[in-house]
């Protein structure tokens, strides 16, 4: 019984041991988000499933001060932190609004869409600064960088739509998917931003 609990102990402390913390870089650039991933499954885990065993986490401070190169990519991180945060809150609403609700819960229901529409009215003021970036950036880019930057320019004409689709019930998959390419730009954009800076 002594040895079992002690195999207990040191398995329960194995896991609490160490994590890696893994910062994709793309394009040159850090990602604005981080993965954990438990040291021991480094060891215990075949290498094609070693993701499986990844979840997002928080890029700490200190690291953050480190990889984050001026005011304009500080700026282009918060705004992708934010448009990660709507698509999550349409996502929500999507799942509060499949449920099927009686009179008595219509309220509730209704209380939550009010509450969710001012948040994200909040981030779209918060998301300003990144919008006149995005003026700023694209007078001085060409080729593809100034397709990009023209795809963000809509993503940030859409925030009626995105309210409209909240208040009426829709089916938010579509904004969803829009989001995702917004921010997979938004990484592709990142070195572009970091080079401008300064200017």
């Amino acid at each position: 019984m002594q040895q079992l609990l002690s195999v207990g102990k040191y398995e329960k402390f194995r896991k609490l041991l160490l994590e890696f913390v893994y910062v994709p870089v793309i394009s040159g650039a850090y990602a604005s988000i981080a993965f954990t991933l438990p040291f021991y499954k480094v060891f215990d885990t075949d290498e094609s499933h070693i993701t499986d065993s990844m979840f997002p986490c928080r890029i700490e401070d200190e690291l953050a001060e480190s990889i984050i190169l001026g005011k304009a990519h500080k700026k282009w991180i918060e705004a992708m932190q934010k448009i990660g945060a709507i698509k999550t809150y349409l996502r929500c609403c999507t799942q509060v609004l499949k449920v099927s609700v009686d009179d008595e819960c219509a309220a509730g229901t209704d209380a939550f869409k009010n509450a969710l529409l001012k948040r994200i009215e909040i981030l779209h003021k918060e998301l300003i600064s990144c919008e006149i970036l995005v003026g700023k950036l694209i007078d001085k880019a060409t080729g593809q960088i100034v397709e990009f930057l023209e795809m963000m320019k809509l993503f940030f004409e859409c925030f009626d739509e995105i309210n409209d689709c909240i208040a009426s019930n829709s089916d938010p998959n579509e904004i969803i998917q829009a989001i995702d390419n917004v921010f997979t730009v938004m990484i592709l954009l990142q070195p572009y931003v970091i080079e401008h800076d300064s200017e």
